[in-house]
């Protein structure tokens, strides 16, 4: 059998797998995940999205040995790699370079970046805490603005300042993926790899 995975198909979203058998006995697996349609659900106790799925060796040393053949493939993948680190990225500390006594210097680029966000993080936080205090629909009495829609709604409330707020985050993270500080793709596999556990830590989801 030979299993061939086009670059195309790739993604860095891995998932831990375990599976009981009929007889009790618990086998556990690591699954590559692969590019699948959008339309596809994947919750974690039903994941219909492609992979490649391999299942552990229960013997201590064939699981070395594949460690070790993973990490040659590993290998090959870094070879030839380009940095594309921000060109403000420090180096890592050597001989002729130590680290530094004092934290890093940030620019005053980077700094009003950063507390962009952080402000805009605070207010979406702010605007989730209203809401769990007074619900989704409640709103500001004494806002001269509120309007009542034909379901009898009152707008803007609050869930209207929640959109507003993290709508206000997305652009501070828009501003750092475009001036170079984070990485999209990186953040697009990490929120992949979220929605694969997350719902074993809810109650209600």
């Amino acid at each position: 059998m030979r299993v061939n995975v086009y670059s195309q198909e790739l993604t860095p979203e891995v998932v831990e797998q375990e599976k009981i058998s009929n007889t009790g006995e618990i086998y556990k697996g690591v699954s590559l995940i692969l590019h699948s349609s959008v339309l596809l659900h994947h919750p974690p106790e039903d994941d219909d999205r492609s992979a490649v799925t391999f299942w552990l060796p229960k013997s201590g040393e064939r699981r070395q040995s594949m460690a070790d053949a993973f990490r040659r493939i590993a290998d090959v993948f870094e070879q030839g790699i380009v940095c594309h680190s921000p060109a403000d990225a420090p180096s890592p500390p050597s001989e002729e370079n130590p680290a530094p006594s004092e934290p890093p210097y940030l620019s005053p680029s980077q700094i009003e970046l950063l507390s962009y966000l952080s402000g805009e993080l605070a207010e979406a936080s702010a605007a989730v805490a209203k809401i769990l205090r007074h619900g989704f629909f409640s709103f500001n009495p004494d806002n001269q603005q509120v309007r009542v829609d034909k379901c009898g709604v009152a707008y803007p409330n609050n869930r209207n300042d929640l959109e507003k707020e993290l709508s206000h985050v997305l652009v501070g993270i828009d501003m750092l993926v475009k001036n170079g500080k984070i990485s999209s793709l990186s953040m697009e596999a990490y929120r992949q790899s979220k929605h694969a556990i997350v719902k074993k830590y809810l109650y209600h989801q």
